[in-house]
Formats: structure tokens, sequence, C-alpha cells
């Protein structure tokens, strides 16, 4: 599926009229958003039949005279019911036919004016809570950030702080994007040249769940001032997500039972292959586990959360009825339960230990969500004589591996590190020490005595991260890799080693 939001400035104009038309059929859009037509309501259906015959259209014309928004829908694909129009933005459902797809839009064209962009702020802080996939788009006519702005003079700052302050209590980021890093240009000669990032789109993490591979483009503004932003809407069947390790498994009444009845089987082979068949069954066990009462948690916990709110509301009218009472404890235990999971999961996936101010919700912890921290590598350091160490600091270094080491090299692990191909981070061997420990143990040693790592340990997941929001080539891309916990302890315990003799090296 594919969608625009354009500010053209006047389609009273003929020639940008057809340079639109033109650009809408050759794009094959479903959806796209024209901003600031300025054509007269008595215009539209005159304008609608000469140019986009074969496009549904709606705007904004009961909210503002001269319908500075139109929303056009190819009917044969998509299906878009509008919500809510106001003279700064539509608000609308989508409906994609062949894949069933429902998603909500806000096409936005803000006025440049501090106020009405103000009432406009409010008005998507509302939006924000009935919404689940969002996507928000438009022209904002406001930076983000005084970076995004070249020019002579400064930016407002009054009015980033607001943007800002809107995006934070919505949950909203920028789409990865690609083109264009500024979408609007004065285009004045000289000094006079001024350069902004006003066209935005935003989604929140809903929307990264659902269409987690969606792009962003800018491309050059043409006949406009503002570039026209392209998002591509990939509907692919959702794969099966990889197994990852949630720390709040371990706080389940029955955690401890399966992790110990998967871990007693019986197996035959050299100590990693057991290690890694017995976290197979773990796997399997803590997947079905998963399923009651973790999965879906969002809807579960907004479920909790209005049966509370009703409960509350029937004790307004009866204060002391002790059955309502009741009913208002178990319903607020069971909103409290689901509420430190959903704030565990978050936490495990911003990479935040913390909470702050209730930011549960916010942008804290979407903005932080699969962000991943540069590790500090020091490959080789030798002197111009070379580097040496003692034939003792020689016995030191290639003494047996204890089990000691082995579980302060372990315990040294942040249990919110990502985990590697097979899903299981630190915190589940912290955690299920003493179930695991032999096994464990004994697959570490089994790799310094004989210096053999097998392919489960070793196998490594190279993820690409975005250096910057808006990408052009492969050097805006950082990679990681994503070890296994057998890998991470023996690279532990080495370097730990290693650390006692640098002082001498060095």
């Amino acid at each position: 599926m594919k969608l625009c939001s354009w500010n053209v400035r006047g389609c009273n104009d003929p020639l940008k009229l057809q340079v639109v038309a033109d650009f809408i059929r050759h794009g094959y859009f479903d959806i796209f958003g024209i901003l600031e037509t300025r054509i007269k309501e008595k215009n539209k259906n005159k304008v609608v039949a000469a140019k986009f015959k074969s496009y549904r259209v709606f705007s904004n014309y009961n909210s503002h005279n001269n319908g500075r928004i139109w929303i056009l829908w190819n009917p044969t694909t998509v299906t878009v019911s509008s919500l809510e129009t106001q003279a700064q933005f539509v608000h609308c459902n989508v409906l994609h036919h062949a894949t069933g797809v429902l998603f909500s839009a806000t096409f936005v064209y803000a006025y440049n004016d501090a106020l009405a962009r103000e009432s406009l702020w409010s008005a998507l802080r509302t939006i924000s809570s009935t919404v689940r996939e969002w996507l928000v788009l438009g022209d904002f006519n406001v930076v983000y950030d005084v970076a995004e702005r070249v020019s002579n003079s400064s930016p407002n700052l009054n009015d980033i702080l607001a943007f800002n302050a809107c995006i934070l209590h919505c949950a909203l980021d920028d789409l990865q994007s690609s083109g264009c890093e500024y979408t609007w240009s004065n285009k004045q000669d000289g000094n006079g040249r001024v350069w902004c990032k006003l066209d935005r789109v935003l989604v929140n993490a809903y929307w990264l769940d659902t269409f987690s591979s969606s792009t962003a483009t800018f491309l050059p503004a043409g006949i406009s001032d503002h570039s026209p932003a392209v998002i591509d809407v990939f509907l692919e069947k959702r794969r099966k997500t990889r197994f990852s390790f949630f720390n709040c498994w371990v706080s389940d009444p029955s955690y401890q039972t399966r992790v110990q009845e998967a871990w007693g089987s019986q197996v035959q082979g050299t100590p990693i292959f057991r290690l890694f068949f017995k976290l197979r069954n773990v796997r399997f066990s803590l997947q079905s586990m998963h399923k009651a009462p973790y999965s879906g948690i969002q809807g579960r916990l907004q479920l909790a959360k209005d049966a509370l709110e009703a409960c509350q509301m029937r004790l307004q009218a009866s204060p002391l009825c002790s059955s309502t009472i009741h009913q208002e404890k178990s319903l607020s235990a069971n909103y409290i339960k689901l509420k430190m999971v959903d704030m565990s999961i978050l936490m495990q996936r911003a990479k935040v230990d913390d909470i702050v101010h209730n930011d549960c919700n916010s942008k804290l912890f979407y903005s932080k969500i699969n962000e991943r921290r540069q590790s500090q590598v020091i490959g080789s350091i030798v002197d111009h004589n070379g580097a040496c160490i003692s034939k003792d600091d020689w016995g030191s270094l290639t003494r047996p591996v204890t089990d000691v080491e082995i579980k302060d090299a372990l315990m040294g692990i942040h249990p919110n590190k990502n985990p590697g191909p097979d899903g299981f981070s630190s915190a589940f061997f912290i955690n299920s020490w003493d179930v695991e420990r032999d096994d464990f143990c004994c697959s570490i040693r089994s790799f310094f005595s004989s210096g053999f790592m097998a392919k489960q340990a070793n196998a490594t997941l190279i993820t690409l991260i975005p250096k910057k929001k808006v990408v052009t080539s492969v050097l805006d891309f950082r990679p990681i890799s994503c070890c296994s916990v057998e890998y991470k302890v023996i690279s532990r315990i080495l370097s730990l080693r290693l650390q006692q003799f640098m002082p001498h090296l060095v």
C-alpha cells in the first residue's frame, strides 16, 4: 500500500494542478493528501472530475472555506472513512481490502501561528488515546530540533518545546526515512535562503509492531516549496516472531517448576549439545506459559482498566456496597499485576533500568526500543618493543576455569542485553542458576579445555542500526552483533583475565 502527503501551495494554478495529477497517476497511490489546495468548494467537483476521476475525495471545507486538506483514495484498494475534520487536520480510518488491515491516519497542515498550532497539539493528544496503529503525516510548520533549520536566523524555541511536548505525550516518533533531509525552502537567493524540515511522517509503537517494514521517502520539491512524503506500507504476512526471554516470567508461580521439568530430561552428547538441547525444551515450555497470562498484554491491560473504572463508577452510586467494594479490590489487583508486566516488558525492550515520572507509556520507552549500546572494544595494543608477559603471568592466564569465574562473568552481563539467536538473555541463566548451573559450567569449561566452540554458541545475529533518522547510504548504518550468553561469558572470562595484565603491557 502506498500513501503520500504533499503541500503544493495552491492547486488553482493549472500548471501545479496538472503536475500533481500526473504525480498521482504515475505513483499508483492508494491514498493521497493534498495540503493547502486553496480550491474553492464550488470548484471541487469540477476539478475532481477532470483530474482525479478514479479517486474518491473528501476534505475539510466544513472547517475552512478553502478546504485546505483534500484526501484522495482509491476505492478499489482501500476504504477511507473520515472521523474528525478541523481547519488544521483530517483524521480518518483506513481499511485495506486485500488484507483486512485497519489503521488510523491523520493528515496535518499546521498554521504558522503558535496559538493555532497549540490547538492542533491539543487535538492530537486527544486522538492519541483513542487509536492503535496510527500514522500522522503532513506539514507541521515547526522543526523538532534547531539542527533541522539552516538559515541566518534561529527558530523560536518555545514553538519547538511545544511541538516536542505534543510528540512526547502522543508517544510518536519519526518513521525511518530517506531522501531529502530538509523538506521546505523559501527558495530565496543568497543569504536569504532558509531550509527546514517542516514535513514529517510520525508513527506510534503499535504502527511499528504491525508495519515494521514501512518506510518514508521525501522527494525533491519540484514545483512546490515542500517535498512530497511518500510512505510505502508493506502488508506482508506477519512472520513468526523470534523467541525472546522476558524477565517478568521469573515471577510467574509456575516458572521454576516448568524450568526444572524441562531441564531434567536426560540427554546424551557433548556438554554444549546437552546445554542447547535443554534450552530448547525450556523455550517450548516458556512459550506455552506465555500464551495465557502474557500474550496481548496491551489489549488486556486496557480491558482491565475499563473494568476497574466501571466498577469505581458503580461505587459512586452505592459507596457502601460490600460486594462492589470487594470487586473493586479484585479488579485493582488484576490491573496492577498486568501493568507491572507491561512495564517490565517495555523496560526490557527499551533497555532502561528505572521508571522516571510515570513515563512507561511515553516516548522515553518507545524512542529507546530497538536502540543498542555501543560497546568499547580494544583490538590490540603493542608498544615499539612488542608486548610480552612473564612465565608466571602466562600460567595465571592459562589456569583452569572455575565455576566461580563462570558465575561472576555471567552476573556481570546486564539482564536487558539483547539475546543471541537462541532467544535466551542472561536474565534466564541468572534467575535459574540452581537448575542449569552444572550443565552451563560444564559447557563453558569444555570450550577452554578443547578450544572448540559449537555452532549453536558461536551463531551471531548481525543487525544494522541507523545512525540518523534520514538514511541515504550504507554508511548511515552501524552494524552490531547479538551473541549467545555462552559466547558472552567466554569472552568476558578472557577479557577479565587479560585486564589484570594490561597495566604492564601498556
